[in-house]
């Protein structure tokens, strides 16, 4: 699929990169994270995991909390996917966990991919009002970061938990309007 190409090819780039920066640099965890998000969208799951805890060891090394909180975010959506069972409870955990550091720091793109992992937890418990919660608050952290493709995801996933869930049909459809 052309998804899969475009992350097969963010991998590459991502590796080419990281080969440009020495085994101490500072920034080596967070582009760790992102080679690691990368290969796991690009379906490379064990290789992922790999990499976001090599992210998790070098944040931690460098004192990077910020980072450190990114790949465990990312890591707990690749157990979501590898190891599903318990999955609801763990990202709850993890996420809950990360969000008030994350708001303490001022990290937008942290705090929307901690919500959104949030909200992962109400779906597969089905909690559409809470999983709707959730999305709302990962889209006003995602409108403040230059990532268009993030936000449309998520706004796509609040959509649909407005039309799973209890939200009435007049509020829901003023809601979707809003986001246009």
């Amino acid at each position: 699929s052309t998804l899969v190409a475009v992350c097969a090819a963010a991998v590459v780039m991502f590796e080419r990169a990281l080969a440009l920066l020495p085994e101490d640099d500072r920034g080596r965890s967070e582009l760790l994270t992102e080679l690691g998000s990368a290969a796991m969208r690009a379906g490379e799951w064990d290789r992922a995991r790999t990499l976001l805890d090599d992210a998790i060891t070098s944040a931690k090394r460098d004192g990077d909390r910020r980072s450190e909180l990114r790949a465990l975010i990312e890591l707990q959506w690749q157990r979501s996917y590898t190891e599903p069972e318990g999955a609801a409870d763990d990202d709850r955990r993890v996420a809950e966990a990360a969000i008030p550091e994350l708001e303490q720091l001022g990290d937008h793109l942290g705090l929307a991919k901690a919500w959104w992992l949030l909200s992962e937890s109400h779906l597969i418990a089905g909690r559409w009002a809470a999983r709707t919660d959730a999305l709302e608050r990962a889209i006003v952290d995602a409108r403040q970061l230059q990532n268009e493709g993030q936000l449309r995801v998520l706004e796509a996933l609040y959509a649909q938990a407005l039309y799973y869930g209890p939200t009435p049909v007049p509020d829901a459809v003023r809601k979707c309007i809003e986001l246009l």
